[in-house]
């Protein structure tokens, strides 16, 4: 019987959850490489669009860096399209996602801006204090 080589060794010990990260991580760099090019984008240029060094965005897209969901969400604002994608579930008893005013408060005091997002429209419903806080 043929021993198996060190790569199927490595692949064979490695935990399912590191692998859908890499498996994740390399599709969301691809993604996002895929949409700079079909907007003729520099890496260069969309470090400047998102406020970062290049060589910051160089890491974010190598596919190997643990990317923030804040980070995803800016990306996603300055693209103009979605990166991460939830599937739709049917769950029994669930309430509608609703923005409120403490969630805009947090946004608006990080350097994500809640206002510069594209998918607000994508939330069931806000509070009305929230509501009150976007039209500003």
């Amino acid at each position: 019987m043929k021993e198996p080589n060190v790569y199927d060794r490595i692949r064979a010990r490695t935990k399912p959850e590191t692998k859908r990260y890499v498996q994740k991580n390399a599709e969301l760099a691809s993604r996002v490489a895929q949409l700079l090019k079909a907007r003729g984008w520099t890496q260069k240029e969309f470090a400047r669009a998102l406020g970062k060094s290049e060589s910051e965005v160089s890491k974010w897209l190598s596919g190997l860096h643990n990317l923030t969901l804040k980070s995803i969400a800016k990306m996603e604002a300055v693209l103009e399209a979605d990166l991460l994608v939830a599937p739709d579930l049917d769950i029994v008893d669930s309430k509608p996602f609703s923005i409120t005013s403490e969630m805009i408060y947090l946004w608006e005091n990080s350097d994500f801006n809640l206002a510069s997002s594209q998918n607000i429209s994508s939330f069931e419903s806000f509070d009305d204090e929230a509501a009150q806080t976007i039209a500003a």
